[in-house]
């Protein structure tokens, strides 16, 4: 009933605005510009492989390329599963022991590991975006409280009373290793708003940096619930939504949304359907 709800209300924002309008605000479309967030999106998927590279480094050497290859096929799992991001994470599971032959306490400690650090680097900007809407930073900062308890409680727990194997996966990793991986993931999620930002420019839209990050970071909070693959229609219709409220007109807040998706989302999984298909029956080597 909910996704009913969320597709009427899309169509209903589509079929209400005027083509004159809808002219009016693709004349404006700087398209060189938007060809040069296509290529920061690309750049994204290359730093979020090096990301991944850097975490393999002590069980397998991956080539960049492989690493891309398997970040595209997640994105598609991602775009048809609706399990906030799970099927993705499953998709990578399933390569990494796959392609490198990896133990399944590895995989789960790998992407637990990147997870957390990626959260931690996120919570910053959710917060951010949840004070410029609603002026109350409170609930996320006990949100950050809590994960970070639950971050040191896991560690003595593993430190104290065994989880030997997964312990010793977590822990190969050095304090370096570890700051490297919080840069990266902090550098990816500013080029998330950063994107945002420049097809606001590129659409003549009255905003700024600083609230263009909860035009980007609502949205894709919302898109975490499991409701649609992909969080197709949450994060559609809750951008819209901000946009609104921030007095952007309705077809100039639909032409960014639609844009920004496509960019950030839907070329990704189109690229990870086109990479699913080179997926062949390769017998992994399992290790210990």
């Amino acid at each position: 009933m909910l996704i009913l709800i969320m597709a009427g209300a899309l169509l209903w924002a589509l079929v209400t605005v005027d083509l004159n309008d809808w002219r009016m605000v693709t004349a404006y479309i700087n398209w060189p510009a938007v060809m040069f967030i296509v290529l920061i999106q690309c750049a994204t998927f290359v730093l979020m492989a090096r990301q991944w590279v850097k975490l393999l480094k002590y069980d397998s050497y991956v080539p960049l390329k492989k690493a891309v290859r398997i970040l595209l096929i997640s994105a598609f799992t991602e775009g048809i599963t609706p399990s906030a991001k799970f099927g993705s994470e499953a998709a990578k599971g399933y390569l990494l022991r796959k392609e490198f032959g990896l133990s399944m306490t590895r995989i789960i400690s790998i992407i637990s590991v990147q997870k957390v650090i990626s959260l931690a680097a996120l919570i910053p900007f959710l917060t951010l975006a949840a004070a410029l809407i609603t002026n109350e930073t409170g609930g996320f900062i006990y949100l950050l409280g809590a994960m970070a308890a639950a971050v040191l409680v896991l560690c003595y727990v593993m430190k104290k009373r065994g989880a030997e194997k997964l312990r010793k996966a977590v822990f190969v990793w050095t304090k370096k290793d570890y700051a490297e991986q919080v840069i990266l993931s902090a550098l990816i999620w500013f080029l998330f708003p950063l994107k945002a930002y420049l097809l606001s420019l590129s659409l003549n839209l009255d905003t700024s940096f600083i609230m263009i990050t909860a035009v980007v970071f609502l949205p894709y909070a919302a898109a975490l619930l499991p409701l649609t693959p992909g969080g197709l229609g949450t994060f559609e219709a809750t951008m819209i939504a901000v946009l609104a409220g921030m007095a952007i007109a309705p077809e100039a807040a639909i032409a960014f949304t639609l844009l920004f998706r496509l960019i950030t989302f839907w070329l990704g999984v189109a690229a990870g359907g086109l990479a699913s298909l080179t997926l062949t029956a390769k017998k992994p080597v399992l290790s210990s």
